[in-house]
């Protein structure tokens, strides 16, 4: 644990309770981490916790990281980029309104069952990003910048939300495996709004 990690533990515990912050991992025997973490695949799983807050002390190095099933409402614009080697994310049921920004190296984002409202820029440019799963959340506007510059989507899911019209150029990439746009309330469709993609083998 840092020292300033240690500070505040020892705050929380002789002096305000309330100012209490959840850690994710520690290796000191004395602290009560929240989270299962596990050294030799980099995992980090806060499942079902019931966390309140994101967690401090999550090991930078982390690959894989589990928040599914928790009660957060936000997470700071740019938490997630001091894990510089972060793969996959699972956000899954929170009560998020909206999404961090994601390191350069993420390849898979699931945040179903979430309360986003718009996702505009949280994906763009990301070299490596192909798997986004934001199915049954509340997204009425798609923009044509949700997925710029990242060329390597082939799973997009949108399943389940509140869209209404599908834009220009809307989907950018390639090569899609499958972009998931059903319950939706869509009415009207661009007609190039698949312009830029080359191949969907499911729509």
């Amino acid at each position: 644990m840092s020292h300033n990690l240690l500070i505040l533990f020892l705050f929380c515990l002789l002096v305000d309770s309330s100012k209490c912050v959840e850690v994710a991992c520690s290796n000191d025997t004395y602290v009560n981490a929240v989270c299962e973490c596990t050294e030799r695949t980099r995992t980090v799983n806060c499942t079902n916790r019931g966390l309140n807050e994101w967690p401090v002390g999550i090991p930078v190095n982390t690959l894989f990281l589990y928040l599914r099933d928790n009660n957060l409402k936000k997470i700071d614009t740019n938490a997630l980029l001091e894990l510089q080697e972060l793969i996959s994310i699972n956000l899954h049921n929170n009560l998020l309104t909206s999404l961090p920004r994601f390191p350069k190296t993420i390849v898979s984002v699931y945040a179903m069952n979430n309360m986003l409202t718009e996702v505009s820029t949280c994906f763009n440019d990301l070299p490596n990003l192909r798997h986004v799963n934001i199915d049954h959340n509340s997204i009425s506007i798609l923009k044509n910048t949700t997925v710029k510059g990242s060329n390597l989507v082939d799973h997009l899911f949108l399943l389940g939300n509140s869209l209404q019209s599908i834009p220009a150029r809307a989907f950018q990439g390639k090569y899609f495996t499958e972009i998931s746009l059903k319950e939706n309330q869509i009415r009207f469709i661009d007609k190039d709004a698949f312009v830029a993609v080359d191949y969907v083998h499911r729509l």
